[in-house]
């Protein structure tokens, strides 16, 4: 049975001939070997490191860009759920927006004279018009892209995703 010991530690004096910091705790230099580090040492494996859990992944670079993609519900009172988009665009409860439905997406763009408003609690609010005619009901899915840029926020319903799909599948692999 092999007893693992806890790891001890070695100190040694720093640069400056002092064997602690100005705070008064000691300077830790290198670990001193475990009881599984000896039995490794003694079978020839000193070198080889130790696994601490299980290996990660190489993680890709992320892509920059300057839109905001969040994918949210309607709610029962017609406004998008997820506020994040609003905030990327720094639209605040209030604002005046032309909300314009369009095969498939809807368009929110800031307008002084618009006919809609942020609510108080920070939403866009669907009015029912655009609903209709998008076929959107409760609990519906929608990708909500923000542009800061643009000062635009468009909204995708999932038929619409749905027909880009096998659009693009078509067209690249001849596949339905």
């Amino acid at each position: 049975m092999t007893i693992i010991e806890p790891m001890h530690v070695r100190f040694c004096e720093s640069p400056t001939g002092l064997d602690s910091h100005a705070d008064g705790l000691p300077m830790v230099v290198e670990t001193v070997a475990t009881s599984i580090d000896r039995q490794r040492a003694a079978r020839g494996d000193a070198l080889a490191p130790m696994r601490r859990g299980l290996p990660l992944p190489a993680l890709r670079s992320v892509r920059s860009t300057s839109s905001y993609y969040a994918v949210t519900t309607v709610d029962a009172h017609g406004r998008f759920a997820d506020t994040s988009p609003l905030r990327v665009l720094h639209w605040v409860a209030g604002l005046r927006v032309d909300v314009t439905p369009a095969s498939g997406t809807i368009s929110v763009r800031p307008n002084s004279s618009g006919r809609d408003m942020i609510t108080r609690q920070g939403h866009v609010r669907l009015p029912a018009r655009v609903r209709y005619a998008c076929g959107l009901r409760t609990g519906d899915r929608l990708l909500v892209v923000g542009c800061p840029s643009a000062d635009l926020l468009i909204a995708y319903t999932i038929p619409t995703l749905d027909a880009l799909f096998q659009q693009h599948a078509l067209a690249n692999d001849g596949v339905r």
